[in-house]
């Protein structure tokens, strides 16, 4: 029999705004798994916007990318 954990009253959370470059995914071992990321380029102009997912060696498997050119 599977062990069960109790049940526990959900919480809400708010949060208007949070501003980052990168958020980072790691497993329970402190690998990365997932990046999300973007640089603002010559003066905030021209930057890249990127997400990555790896896979449980930390290698990257799969990246969706925006170039500074503005082409995917």
């Amino acid at each position: 029999m599977a062990n069960k954990r109790p049940k526990r009253q959900s919480k809400k959370l708010s949060i208007d705004v949070v501003e980052t470059q990168a958020i980072v995914l790691v497993d329970e071992y402190g690998t990365e798994r997932a990046k999300v990321s973007c640089s603002g380029g010559e003066g905030g102009m021209g930057g890249m916007t990127a997400v990555q997912i790896n896979d449980d060696t930390g290698r990257p498997r799969l990246e969706l990318q925006v170039d500074p050119q503005g082409n995917p």
